[in-house]
């Protein structure tokens, strides 16, 4: 029987990049997924690769993802595009937090541009002109289209070497001092010298102990979809307004930021709900455009469901 060096449970964006960087060191990869594909938060996701949203802990690990899609982008199509990310101010205390991130992202030699009205028109003439007060564009940030890009991405790496098994559910993993064994619903085993669980919301059925005393904060998150745009509306990259600035990690580090929040009234059903508007094409001219979070706490996962 094989021994693999590594044992990926979850076949979405996270197992992938478990595998993508366990091939990279020449492991031997075997990627299990309970689906024919990747069918939860991977896929029903806007596309955006945008570390600009990050703050300061995280915004550097989110530009090292930018460099590995790319990477792969070169060598096979997995519908990656790099067209950047523009945020859009409404009014002067949102320019005020774009001006301070702008700063911010200097030190960190991350590129953006402050942009005027009538730059953001001419690059995005869909825009209404009355709304935009200044802009925020980070030219190195990409999308991609969910749906396409994990499915590419999974055939590139079985082409690499990886092994992976579809329609196949994990109900239970053992191991012990030498070995990881993986068994799945056909009754067949898989031993590995570490296996990583890359599985979702699906980490509760395998380890409901440790998800029960876990610290984890679930979120549901809801979006919709336009049918495909045949007037030639054309998005480039992602489009973020200003209720996105009032919410996005990284204009929380703005010396401005807890002054303006402050005039909020968090009881809004915008604040509540964490709603924020953005918008991003797919390649078949389709628009996502969302979106809202609600969260709970593992306990109160049921209070979750769509109602």
């Amino acid at each position: 029987m094989i021994k693999y060096d590594v044992i990926i449970i979850g076949g979405g964006i996270l197992g992938l990049s478990h595998a993508y960087h366990a091939l990279r060191m020449k492991k031997s990869v075997l990627l299990i997924e309970k689906n024919g594909s990747a069918q939860g938060a991977s896929i029903r996701n806007f596309g955006q690769i945008v570390p600009s949203g990050f703050g300061n802990t995280w915004q550097n690990t989110g530009r090292k993802s930018l460099a590995h899609y790319l990477d792969i982008q070169k060598k096979t199509n997995v519908h990656i595009r790099q067209e950047g990310s523009l945020y859009v101010a409404s009014d002067g205390e949102e320019a005020t937090l774009l001006e301070e991130l702008h700063e911010e992202v200097k030190g960190r030699d991350y590129s953006s541009q402050l942009l005027t009205p009538v730059q953001v028109l001419t690059r995005y003439p869909n825009i209404k002109k009355e709304y935009i007060k200044a802009a925020l564009f980070f030219p190195e940030e990409i999308c991609a289209d969910s749906r396409l890009t994990i499915p590419a991405m999974s055939r590139y790496f079985e082409s690499l070497g990886m092994k992976a098994l579809y329609n196949r559910l994990v109900p239970d993993i053992y191991s012990n001092d030498k070995e990881v064994i993986v068994f799945d619903n056909f009754g067949d085993k898989w031993i590995g010298d570490q296996v990583i669980l890359c599985n979702g919301d699906d980490f509760a059925t395998l380890f409901p102990d440790v998800f029960a005393k876990s610290d984890i904060e679930l979120v549901k998150l809801q979006m919709m979809e336009t049918v495909p745009q045949k007037n030639g509306v054309k998005i480039l990259g992602s489009v973020l307004t200003g209720w996105t600035i009032r919410r996005y990690e990284s204009f929380r580090e703005c010396p401005s930021y807890h002054r303006i929040k402050e005039k909020e009234d968090i009881d809004t059903y915008q604040n509540k709900t964490g709603i924020h508007i953005l918008f991003k094409q797919n390649e078949d001219q389709s628009v996502i455009i969302g979106d809202s979070h609600e969260y709970a706490s593992v306990d109160k996962r049921d209070d979750l469901k769509v109602h």
